[in-house]
């Protein structure tokens, strides 16, 4: 169910209940030689950025879930019971999930936790990515064909699927292709053009728990904070109901060190995806 401004919880005698809580899944900002530490947490200003919008829906914020760091000596989180999540609950994460930074090849990696939540959102966030790391995101066949069954022969190009990133300095887009393997991978002009990909996931509810969750991210730190500021202040419309959607935003004109978020309002940005969960559903 989603929650507007105007709609809150209420029962069949008109008592409004309680509002349904907002949860960080949020992960550590590593020091080289120091251990996790919660009050140092990666994406904390682009929480805020989408906060807010989650605020007027009729969320309230409750806690940061902290995602220690696994280490070989500790074979799990020991923060692994969940019972404080209700239905209601929104799992809201802004940090790109490190499904696959453990591949060859990922210089700029996120610690995995291994606790239960963290491995349910991530076969949760595999329905629509076969690849996402650092380094590379690649959408599932199933989110291609959705795409292009809702297209419905508007776009005739095959939509690209299969992104690649730089890992120097930035998350810049160095190239990009179709699921067709006869098609060779298109290249961007990376030192020249700075563009990235940003991506938003809607998921009705996890297994095992029930609650909803939110995975909104970019592909770098700062490609993150500003595709969350230009989610809630575009595309808030996301935060509503199950959706898909992946853009690009063209990041060439930002200042270099700016003082406000301001500035990402005016970025140009182009939907390359958008598509509902029902429209998911059928090409499961």
């Amino acid at each position: 169910m989603s929650i507007t401004p105007t709609q809150k919880h209420s029962s069949s005698a008109g008592q409004e209940l309680p509002q349904p809580h907002v949860y960080h899944h949020a992960y550590p900002c590593l020091i080289r030689g120091s251990r996790s530490e919660l009050a140092k947490n990666r994406d904390a200003a682009a929480f805020t950025e989408m906060m807010q919008a989650l605020n007027q829906r009729g969320y309230q914020f409750d806690s940061m879930i902290f995602n220690y760091a696994l280490n070989e000596s500790q074979p799990a989180s020991p923060f692994d019971d969940f019972r404080f999540l209700k239905r209601d609950d929104l799992i809201l994460m802004v940090t790109r999930p490190p499904v696959h930074d453990h591949l060859e090849g990922n210089r700029k990696c996120v610690p995995q936790s291994g606790t239960l939540l963290e491995r349910q959102i991530f076969e949760a966030v595999s329905d629509y990515l076969r690849i996402c790391s650092r380094a590379r995101l690649r959408l599932q066949d199933r989110v291609v064909n959705a795409w292009e069954q809702r297209a419905d022969g508007k776009h005739r190009a095959e939509p690209f699927a299969d992104f690649q990133f730089c890992q120097n300095c930035d998350a810049r887009l160095k190239s990009r292709t179709t699921l067709d393997l006869a098609r060779r991978a298109q290249r961007m002009n990376h030192c020249f053009d700075y563009r990235s990909i940003g991506c938003f996931i809607h998921i009705p509810q996890i297994a095992g728990f029930g609650c909803r969750v939110i995975v909104s991210f970019g592909m770098g730190s700062l490609e993150n904070l500003i595709w969350n500021r230009i989610v809630r202040t575009r595309f808030s419309r996301w935060l509503d109901a199950p959706v898909f959607a992946l853009a690009e935003m063209d990041l060439n004109h930002i200042p270099a060190d700016p003082v406000t978020m301001h500035f990402a309002d005016q970025i140009p940005v182009k939907v390359l995806m958008e598509i509902p969960g029902e429209q998911l559903a059928l090409c499961a």
